[in-house]
This record gives structure tokens, C-alpha cells and sequence, in this order.
């Protein structure tokens, strides 16, 4: 995922949070073979958001390495997170 997605996405759903005066709790999903209410599903999103971003101002911005297994996972949780938003919307 590119970073101005997880920039979006983290933003948007932090004032969701912030705004709301809905129950994301209410409703649930299952994805993957894991039930999650609304909310739940969200803070997941926003912690791989915040993973991602993080890693892209470590490598990018201060020009540390980080361990390949490290930038793979952290790439597949986004990518998880992406599709985890497809099915709350």
C-alpha cells in the first residue's frame, strides 16, 4: 500500500473515532475467520496504518535499515488492514 492511502486512512478513521456518536460495537463482521465489531476492525486498521507510517519515517526519513522480515510483515498487516476496511464500508 502507498503511504498517502495509510495517511488517509489512519486520518479519516481517527475522526471517525473522534466524532461518532454511533455504536461500533453494534454491528459485527467476520473476516478471515475472525469476528470483529466495527470498532474493533478499526483500531486494528489504525495500528498497521500507524506501523506503516512509522516505517516509512524510519527508512525514509532518519535512513535506518529495518530487517526485511520486519518490513515484510509490517506490509502484509496493511495490506490485511486494506482489505479488513473493504468489508467494514
Amino acid at each position: 500500500m502507498g503511504l498517502a492511502f495509510a495517511e488517509w486512512i489512519y486520518s479519516r478513521l481517527m475522526m471517525l473515532l473522534e466524532q461518532t456518536d454511533g455504536d461500533l460495537t453494534f454491528h459485527s463482521i467476520e473476516y478471515e475467520g475472525v469476528h470483529y465489531t466495527i470498532e474493533q476492525a478499526i483500531h486494528r486498521i489504525l495500528e498497521a496504518a500507524q506501523e506503516y507510517l512509522y516505517l516509512f519515517e524510519v527508512e525514509e526519513m532518519e535512513g535506518e535499515n529495518v530487517e526485511e522480515e520486519k518490513r515484510t510483515r509490517i506490509a502484509n498487516e496493511m495490506k490485511t488492514a486494506t482489505r479488513l476496511w473493504a468489508e467494514i464500508m
